[in-house]
């Protein structure tokens, strides 16, 4: 039997309930269930959507199974797809307090859509037209690992939403005349988080986003990919997993496309290696010709080469790094 997932609202007095938006005065109920389990497929059309600005937080965690048993005893079987949370707005802050939300299937954690790119990747004949600037999530955990599925568990893109080689090349019109864009100024924030995927852990775009004080780790193509400028990673533990039957070559521990005036510092980042990877597994890869991009008082751990390598003319500043060996 599945566990309901509990949102409140801190800034207003307008609560949600799946499928329809309530307005309620002073009296509305403290607690709302924002999203339940359907008896037979449990399909997106069901599940919590975040599409007002405003301040929430979690008051229970939420176990998504692969098979449950609903109230008389049958059993049923979760299909997966979609985002346990998926938010369509910006001004958003989710304060997990300490819960969990994970899941045995295919599906994805936390994601911010653009309303021009939901269910497609975006195009630059497309372009976003729903402001999805200012987004928080802090303080919890996001697991996808169980179950030996894949799913972003946080996915905050938009020009590179489903583009296979975000580690190895600039994404072309097909003629090949590299892609550029120009990123907003998203200020995303994610503090105080574990995250853990299968999939690529943690990706955003746009420019000054923050993690800090997060436990990010991933088995896939990277660890975190970030896209943007004036991206700070601070105080954070993030390793790279041995890879399982899906990868993609190459594969780093960090991804920063894009981005100058960049600072990664006070972090410990392992990697891990499968069998005979190693000439293509990286730990910090920066690409894009990106600028001042400082890199300072990190561990790595378990590296073998190169901890930080720089592609496309990108400027690195490296300062006061140490390596160990194991990390227990």
């Amino acid at each position: 039997m599945n566990r309901k997932l509990f949102l409140k609202l801190l800034w207003t007095t307008v609560f949600f309930s799946t499928g329809r938006v309530s307005h309620a005065g002073e009296n509305a109920p403290a607690l709302v269930p924002l999203l339940v389990s359907d008896p037979i497929n449990y399909p997106e059309s069901k599940r919590f959507r975040i599409k007002r600005p405003g301040k929430y937080f979690l008051t229970q965690d939420h176990i998504q199974r692969a098979t449950y048993f609903d109230s008389e005893g049958r059993k049923h079987k979760e299909t997966g797809g979609g985002s346990m949370i998926p938010i369509f707005c910006g001004m958003v802050e989710l304060d997990f307090r300490g819960h969990v939300i994970a899941t045995d299937v295919a599906m994805a954690g936390v994601t911010l859509y653009a309303a021009d790119n939901v269910g497609a990747a975006k195009t630059l004949s497309r372009p976003a037209s729903l402001d999805n600037r200012n987004v928080v999530l802090r303080n919890g955990t996001i697991d996808l690992t169980h179950g030996n599925h894949f799913g972003n568990a946080i996915d905050f893109v938009e020009f590179w939403r489903g583009r296979n080689k975000r580690n190895i090349g600039r994404p072309d019109d097909g003629g090949g005349k590299l892609l550029s864009v120009k990123y907003k100024e998203n200020n995303y924030r994610f503090e105080d988080l574990k995250v853990f995927s299968n999939d690529v852990a943690l990706t955003a775009e746009g420019t000054n986003t923050i993690i800090r004080n997060c436990i990010i780790e991933s088995s896939d193509m990277a660890v975190v990919f970030l896209a943007g400028n004036n991206v700070l990673i601070e105080n954070c533990e993030i390793r790279l997993k041995k890879p399982q039957n899906r990868s993609s070559y190459p594969r780093a521990a960090i991804v920063l496309r894009d981005g100058s005036h960049s600072v990664i510092r006070n972090n410990r980042i392992r990697v891990d290696y499968g069998d005979g990877d190693e000439s293509k597994t990286y730990c910090i890869l920066v690409r894009d010709g990106a600028t001042n991009v400082l890199i300072e008082n990190n561990t790595f751990v378990n590296v073998k080469g190169d901890t930080v390598t720089a592609t496309d003319g990108s400027d690195v500043i490296l300062r006061k790094n140490t390596s160990d060996t194991f990390w227990f």
